[in-house]
């Protein structure tokens, strides 16, 4: 049986072993977060006409997607 390597295999290895520069690595992380609209919960509650404890239970049910990163919530939009 063949080793499968997937993309995020190989893009995490070339992180970690510094084949990109900071610049190229926050030009990537800025065309993923433009892509999917990344919200902060008091934006995604303002737009949904919702409360932020309203908005944070969606995440904890899972009605929304989201991601974890330096620290804080945001939700996919």
């Amino acid at each position: 049986m063949k080793n499968i390597v997937t993309v995020i295999d190989r893009f995490k290895k070339a992180i970690d072993v510094n084949q990109f520069n900071m610049d190229i690595e926050l030009e990537m992380l800025n065309h993923i977060v433009n892509k999917y609209n990344f919200l902060s919960v008091s934006q995604y509650a303002k737009k949904e006409n919702i409360s932020q404890p309203a908005a944070l239970k969606r995440i904890k049910k899972g009605k929304v997607m989201f991601v974890e990163m330096i620290g804080r919530k945001f939700i996919i939009g």
